[in-house]
C-alpha cells in the first residue's frame, strides 16, 4: 500500500523510509512514506491499557500539583506577614512624605496697593 505525501506533514504512526528505499523514490520522483506496524509496548488509542496509562499519568501530574500547593501555601503563610508589614511601612513614609512637608513661608501683604 503506497500513501503519497504532497508537502503534508506525515501521518501519525508512520516511519521514515529507509535509504535505499529513498534512493528508489527519488528515481521514481514519488514519496513515499510507510506505515508502522502497531507495536506491543505502544497502547492502541481506545484500548484499556491507555486509558489506564492516561489515568495514572494524570493522577502523578495533580499529586505533584497538589504537593506544589501545599508547598507554595507554606511559603507563602510564613512571608506574607513580612511582605505585608514592609508594604505597609513604605505606604507610611510615603504618606508622611506627601502630607507633612513643611509648608514653604512666603510674605503675604496684608494690603494691595503696597508698591
Amino acid at each position: 500500500m503506497e500513501i503519497k505525501n504532497n508537502g503534508n506533514p506525515a501521518p501519525i504512526g508512520t516511519v521514515p523510509a529507509t535509504a535505499t528505499q529513498q534512493d528508489m523514490d527519488s528515481m521514481s520522483g514519488a514519496v513515499r512514506t510507510r506505515i508502522a506496524p502497531p507495536s506491543s509496548a505502544v497502547p492502541r488509542p481506545g484500548s484499556r491499557e491507555a486509558d489506564a496509562e492516561e489515568i495514572e499519568r494524570l493522577a502523578r501530574r495533580y499529586s505533584r500539583d497538589a504537593q506544589l500547593a501545599v508547598e507554595g501555601l507554606l511559603y507563602w503563610s510564613l512571608r506574607w506577614p513580612f511582605e505585608l508589614m514592609a508594604t505597609l511601612v513604605a505606604a507610611g513614609r510615603k504618606w508622611e512624605e506627601d502630607y507633612n512637608r513643611p509648608t514653604s513661608k512666603r510674605r503675604v501683604s496684608l494690603y494691595d496697593d503696597e508698591g
